[in-house]
């Protein structure tokens, strides 16, 4: 995500993810993670809710 905003094609990718129909997020969290990052994921989740399906999975 920080390349896509760095690059300036994080706005065009958030639309591509919020067409997708299933997002799966795989081992998700499974670290620490900062606050841009906090914020791009609940931006992704709120794009989707309702609409298409998201599955976040992780293993411990």
């Amino acid at each position: 995500m920080r390349i896509r905003h760095g690059s300036g094609t994080f706005g065009k990718w958030l639309i591509q993810l919020a067409k997708t129909d299933v997002l799966v997020l795989d081992d998700w969290g499974m670290g620490a993670i900062d606050s841009m990052t906090r914020s791009d994921l609940l931006e992704i989740i709120d794009d989707r809710a309702a609409h298409k399906a998201t599955i976040v999975t992780s293993q411990l």
